[in-house]
This record gives structure tokens, sequence and C-alpha cells, in this order.
């Protein structure tokens, strides 16, 4: 772009670049469907891949509906109907994303929202030319990291929300004709899937088995209730008492009351995961509002991935066996710097190695260790692993534990704290 172009021409350029920028990215991952007409705040209408399903199926599956926007300065304004972001009874449209993209060629930058994050973080909407606008500020992307996000982790975003769109569609479907959900492990909003550290487990996965309780439950409930309405439409003594010991007397417990959920109850409540949840919308809150989510996600993707590359190279380690992590940053940006790791036994001087838990020696470089040969007692728990592919398999499930230590530790710097 050269010095003295009109603002028209400008602003031309800018949303070709853009939109060449996002329809490479969505390719990727998406059919991109082409229409004549930018209404509704497409610029692109997407599907996932399925090739099971097709446009003349009774239910088709979702589209998804992007906007591109791209963002040269502070004074560049971003304005997009609410009507595009918001049904008329007041609900964000789960399938709805602003892709924003800021600088040039080595130092571009990619920005998402989601129609809810539109709705709940930005200022209520303006009225402009008889409509109604959600504003955003050029600063909201050229000044701050709250919405800057990876390629690839926009893509899962926007693929998790079409999922979800697909489930809720069919659960309204399913609900006219009969009580039954089909559940998913992937049936959970996107932020719990983002891989933050807690010492309570696998949040998705024990929220599943929560809900596969609950079904359970679901379909016992459903047998009784008929069960019941059987016995009370019966004109014969005998036919109530058949129905009853057929379908109703397996739930019967002590003193005659009925009883659901086997021997332990139905312990459809886990104080735990919900604890757990909370704390990890609250870290996420806390880390986007400083900007840094992003870079320490991806801050713990690259130690993961250089401490499964080292680690895996070795057969099997020996008794008293330790690892020392040293991995370096950038103090102001967070960004993740050189990494070494060293595989020593029988350390006998445990100051040199340093602790268990990350600490700095210097600004800017964190050391920590762990003795990896407790690895081997692991996975699969209670048994001694053997070479091989046991041993790969003990550092998938252990390096990602390993490199959480660094995120946390880092993301205590802005006041979050693992629970």
């Amino acid at each position: 772009m050269t010095d003295g172009e009109p603002t028209w021409l400008i602003s031309m350029e800018h949303g070709v670049l853009g939109e060449a920028r996002t329809r490479a990215l969505l390719a990727e991952r998406f059919w991109i469907l082409e229409r004549s007409v930018d209404v509704e705040g497409a610029d692109f209408l997407i599907q996932r891949r399925l090739t099971a399903k097709t446009w003349l199926d009774r239910e088709a599956p979702r589209l998804g509906v992007v906007q591109s926007k791209f963002v040269h300065n502070d004074k560049t304004e971003v304005l997009i109907k609410s009507e595009y972001v918001m049904s008329p009874e007041a609900q964000p449209y789960e399938e709805f994303f602003l892709l924003v993209h800021t600088g040039k060629e080595d130092h571009s930058k990619l920005h998402c929202l989601s129609g809810n994050e539109i709705v709940e973080k930005c200022a209520p909407p303006i009225e402009r030319r008889g409509s109604l606008y959600y504003r955003l500020p050029g600063r909201t992307f050229t000044s701050g990291q709250s919405f800057e996000i990876s390629a690839k982790r926009a893509l899962d975003q926007i693929e998790h929300a079409l999922k979800i769109a697909d489930f809720l569609k069919n659960r309204r479907l399913l609900d006219s004709y009969s009580s039954y959900v089909q559940i998913d492990p992937d049936h959970i909003e996107f932020d719990y899937k983002l891989p933050i550290p807690n010492h309570y487990g696998d949040i998705p996965q024990n929220f599943y088995k929560l809900k596969e309780r609950a079904r359970k439950l679901s379909w016992e409930l459903e047998e009784a209730l008929d069960a019941l309405s059987q016995m009370q439409a019966a004109t014969d003594p005998l036919e109530y008492e058949r129905v009853y010991e057929d379908s109703l007397s397996s739930y019967v417990g002590r003193f005659g009351r009925l009883s659901f959920g086997g021997f332990h109850g139905a312990d459809l409540y886990d104080e735990d995961l919900f604890v757990a949840s909370k704390h990890h919308q609250e870290c996420l809150r806390v880390l986007r509002d400083a900007g840094k989510l992003e870079v320490l996600l991806e801050f713990q993707r690259r130690l993961d991935t250089a401490i499964r590359k080292q680690l895996t190279a070795i057969e099997r380690p020996d008794e008293d066996t330790h690892y020392l992590v040293e991995v370096s940053y950038d103090q102001e940006s967070f960004e993740f710097g050189t990494f070494r790791g060293i595989v020593k036994v029988n350390a006998l001087d445990r100051r040199v190695l340093g602790g268990e838990d990350p600490a700095e020696p210097q600004p800017g470089l964190i050391r920590y260790r762990d003795n990896i040969s407790d690895w081997r007692y692991y996975y699969p728990v209670g048994r001694k692993i053997e070479v091989g592919r046991d041993w790969i398999q003990s550092v998938d499930h252990n390096a990602p534990r390993f490199a959480s230590q660094v995120f946390s530790y880092l993301a205590s710097k802005f006041g979050v704290e693992v629970v």
C-alpha cells in the first residue's frame, strides 16, 4: 500500500485481505459454500466435512456463519448487526463467528469471537442508519490479546460449535417424540476442552460419566413409570401383580419404598467436578483479561511436544532416574524461548537438579525435575510397565502433567491458583 491512497480504496484492499486470509483458514477444515450476495452477516457459509449427510436429508447438517474483518489500526471500527448475532428471542446464534485479522506478513494475527462472546463481552448495541450494531473499537484487536487465537484453536472452536448446534437441533427434534437424549463426550462447552491444569482430573470425561449416570437413571425411571401406568390401567388383579413382579419389584427396597440408581444410589452430584469447573472458568477469565491465555496454552503445547520427543527416544528409565527441565521465556510476552531436558541417573546432589516444583533460578528461566522412574508405575495403574509401547504410553500419560506444571507456574504470576 502506498501513501496517499483514498480511504475507500484502503477499505476495499483491507476487505479483500481479510476475506482471503479467512477463506484460506476455513478451507483447512470445512467445506466453504458459495453465496451470490452477502446477507445475514455471512461472508462465508461453512459446513463440516460430513460425507454421510446430504442436503436432501430430512435433518440436514447445520451451517456455520463466519464474518471476516481486517483491522488496520486503532481508528478502524468493526460494526456487526445485532440481528446477525442474536435471534429475535434474544438468544446468541451458536453458529456465528467473527474472525478479525490484524498485521501484515510476519506480523499477522488472528482474533476470533463467537456470537456468545460478542453479546456477553461487548457493549450493548448502538443504533446507526436505522439498525442496531455491536461496535468493537480497533484497539480491541490492535492493543490487546483478549481474543487473539491460534489458527488451529480457532478451527477447533468453530468445529465444536457446529457439533453442538447439530446436537441441540437433534435434541429438540427428539424432545417432541421421546425423552431420549443422545450424549457424547464432545457435548460440552468448548472452553472446558482447553487444557487448563487442575487437581481434579479430566473435566470433559468426568462430566460425560456424570451424564451417563443420569441417563441410566432416566431409563430406570421410564421403565418404572411405564409399569405404574400399566398397573393403573389393569382391570385384573393378577395382571397388576404380573406387571409389578416383572417390571417394578426390582426397584422396591426396604420398607416397600421405590429405590433407583443401584445400591449406592444415583450419585448424580459431583461437587469436586463443579468446583473444578468454576476454577477453570475463573482461570480463563483472568488469563483472557490479561491477554495471556493463548500464549500460555501455546507455551504448554510446545513444552509438552519437546518433552514427549525427548523421553520417547529412551527405552525405559532405570531406578532413581531424574529428568531435569530448563525452559526460558520472554518476561514481557511470556512466549516460549529455549528448552533443555537432561536425563540423569542416580543423581546424588538434588540441589543441582532443582526442585520438583517449577522455580526460577534466574529471571526468565524455569527449572524443575521429576523422578521419571516412578512413571513406570503410573500407566497402567498398578502394573510395572515394560519397554517399548508401554513406555511410550506412560510418556503420553505423564508428559501433559509435567508440562502443565509450567503453565500453572506462569499463570500464578497473574493471580491464578491451581485447585
